[in-house]
């Protein structure tokens, strides 16, 4: 089957589309503006405190439509990443954001306090490495001043002035972190707002390795003192204390927001200590990056055509269905059957309308309906059938509505994620291993659930091609009682 045509998530515009989706929890309504950010910014050594991570939030925010052009030019004739034209430095060698004071604060009295707001900033220190092994370690000042008027009012604006060696160094897009802006904006944490833009730098890669002493550092637990010429411990100078204060409490933030669809990934830590010996500060930290239900959402945006975006959009907000409801759908329509499906989804829906109270339940009798119409594209196109919700048993119980006796064997949730790990066995082939990385179990998932996906209505063929390979891995990932009973 025909993949689907993919748009580059790296050069989509920061903004994605204006809201999330109704049907996603907490996070409906919630805007969806990415914000790229060069990572010298992001790890800046610097003790920042919430309302100073925000000017830098509303300072990249700012530059976003310069970035996206950027991006563009690079990819058509592969421009360098640099941020800052010659032409865009003033006579005295000098690049200016301008940044308005209303973005800065919510209280309108709070302009007297610019100078407090601001002089963290001036502080805040950008480590540059050379690639070359050998090289040279750099650390400058973020800014080289900061202007604003003496009698100003919340119309007006701060200015951040960096020096033309200043802007080619930190403002270079070589490598960079990619955050949503209402997360960096509205965490409760300043560990939370910063360790979120630190590890979007390589959420789609899953892992981020740092040094213990470097992340110290980036957050300002160890400060550079100018007159000793060296780093001094500015809090948590305790490990068990960093890690409490700092790591748990991002985590936990972080985590509760990914649970509400306000976030698009969230981490869990582990620490890693010289020689393995688990004795004193650990010489690095792992963070394990993973998306959220959001985050899957807002890639499907950024890397599809909007177009399958929007048929998802209107089967939620015309049948009442959820996001698992329908992704097995939309997984499994691809260009060529696109405009038939669309046309064959918008009558399912004029059917519903024309029919009224006649269809006792509209959710069941469109998801029915949808299927068949997959089922029909598809055996067309292969001349074979696909698995899904209506044609397994526990499928089956879904039925059409017209009687109160068939109701869902199981949830609408626990059928989508049937349904899901289905299409993963089908596309892991012959991996046995591949296919059961893709499938981790919920805590609420239970165990017949388990044995009913894993069951010889669907592992039949599968079973007798890889044998004794796939329950051993059955048992090495979800436990030996789902073996035991699938064997049978």
């Amino acid at each position: 089957m025909p993949k689907k045509t993919k748009i580059d998530i790296d050069n989509a515009p920061a903004s994605v589309g204006e809201n999330l989706p109704s049907g996603t929890g907490k996070g409906d309504n919630v805007p969806v503006r990415y914000i790229k950010q060069p990572f010298p910014v992001s790890s800046m050594y610097a003790d920042l405190t919430l309302q100073q991570t925000h000017i830098v939030v509303e300072m990249m925010d700012n530059l976003q439509e310069k970035v996206d052009k950027l991006f563009k030019v690079h990819k058509e004739n592969g421009q360098e990443l640099l941020l800052f034209s010659e032409e865009e430095f003033d006579e005295d060698g000098i690049a200016n954001i301008d940044v308005k004071f209303s973005a800065l604060a919510n209280r309108p009295d709070s302009y007297r306090d610019v100078e407090k707001i601001t002089a963290g900033l001036m502080s805040a220190f950008i480590k540059i490495e050379d690639e070359s092994p050998d090289g040279e370690v750099q650390l400058e000042h973020f800014l080289d001043s900061i202007r604003y008027p003496k009698k100003g009012s919340r119309r007006d604006v701060v200015r951040f002035r960096f020096t033309k060696p200043q802007a080619r160094r930190i403002f270079n897009y070589k490598r960079y972190s990619k955050y949503l802006k209402h997360v960096a904006r509205h965490a409760k944490s300043k560990h939370t707002a910063r360790l979120y833009m630190l590890i979007t730098t390589n959420r789609e890669l899953g892992k981020w390795f740092v040094t213990y002493k470097e992340l110290r550092r980036m957050l300002g637990c160890d400060i550079y003192d100018e007159q000793k010429k060296e780093y001094v411990v500015n809090r948590c100078k305790l490990y068990k204390h960093f890690k409490s204060d700092v790591l748990k409490v991002a985590e936990k933030e972080l985590k509760e927001l990914a649970q509400n669809n306000l976030s698009d990934c969230y981490f869990e830590f582990e620490e890693i200590f010289a020689d393995g010996v688990r004795k004193g500060d650990p010489e690095k930290l792992q963070f394990n990056i993973f998306k959220s239900h959001m985050g899957e959402l807002v890639d499907l945006r950024a890397k599809n055509n909007v177009k399958y975006f929007e048929l998802q959009q209107f089967m939620q907000e015309s049948f009442g269905l959820t996001y698992n409801d329908c992704q097995p759908i939309i997984q499994k329509i691809d260009d060529e059957m696109y405009e038939q499906f669309s046309v064959r989804v918008h009558e399912i829906d004029a059917s519903i309308r024309k029919q009224g109270d006649k269809i006792k339940n509209k959710k069941k009798y469109a998801v029915k309906s949808l299927n068949e119409a997959l089922n029909e594209f598809v055996h067309e196109q292969n001349g074979a059938e696909t698995a899904d919700i209506s044609d397994s048993k526990v499928g089956n119980a879904v039925g059409n509505g017209d009687a109160d006796d068939k109701l869902p064997k199981y949830s609408e949730s626990t059928l989508s994620a049937i349904n899901a790990v289905k299409q993963m066995l089908k596309d892991s082939g012959k991996d046995a291993e591949g296919f059961l990385d893709g499938f981790t179990l919920k805590e609420e998932t239970e165990t017949s659930v388990v044995i009913e996906v894993l069951s010889k209505a669907f592992l039949d063929t599968y079973t007798a091609l890889h044998g004794d390979e796939f329950y051993a891995s059955i048992e090495q990932k979800l436990g030996k009682e789902v073996v035991s009973v699938v064997k049978k």
